[in-house]
C-alpha cells in the first residue's frame, strides 16, 4: 500500500423510485489518503495484517433545483452546485496476495443546502 495515494475523477449518480420520479446528479471528486500504519503486525506480530490511513475528499455536484426528492427553493436556475469536504479514516485489512477491501467513514465539514 503506498504512502500517500491522490486521485481525481468524474462521478454520474441516477436516483429513481418507481411511482415517485427519478434526478440525475453528476460532478467530479478529488482526494487525498495518507497511510499512517501500512501494516499492523509490523508493529504487534499478532498475524493481524491491517493498515490504518486519513482520508480528506472535496465533492463538487450539480443538482436539480426541483425533483421528487428535494426542492430547492434558495436558488433560481434548474441546476444548483454543492461543494462537500469530507474528512475521515479507515482501514485496510489485506484480503489475500493479490486483492484487499478498504473501509472508509468520513464526515462532511458542510452542507450548506441541508440536503
Amino acid at each position: 500500500m503506498p504512502r500517500l495515494a491522490v486521485a481525481a475523477g468524474p462521478e454520474y449518480k441516477y436516483y429513481s423510485e418507481k411511482y415517485i420520479g427519478s434526478t440525475s446528479i453528476y460532478g467530479g471528486r478529488v482526494y487525498t489518503q495518507f497511510v499512517l500504519i501500512q501494516d499492523l503486525n509490523n508493529i504487534i506480530p499478532a498475524g493481524i495484517h491491517i493498515g490504518f490511513f486519513l482520508h480528506a475528499e472535496d465533492e463538487l455536484q450539480s443538482l436539480q433545483t426541483k425533483t421528487p426528492f428535494w426542492n430547492n427553493t434558495q436558488v433560481t436556475t434548474d441546476r444548483f452546485s454543492v461543494n462537500t469536504g469530507l474528512i475521515g479514516a479507515g482501514n485496510k485489512p489485506a484480503d489475500g496476495q493479490k486483492g484487499s477491501t478498504q473501509h472508509n467513514r468520513t464526515l462532511a465539514l458542510d452542507d450548506p443546502y441541508g440536503i
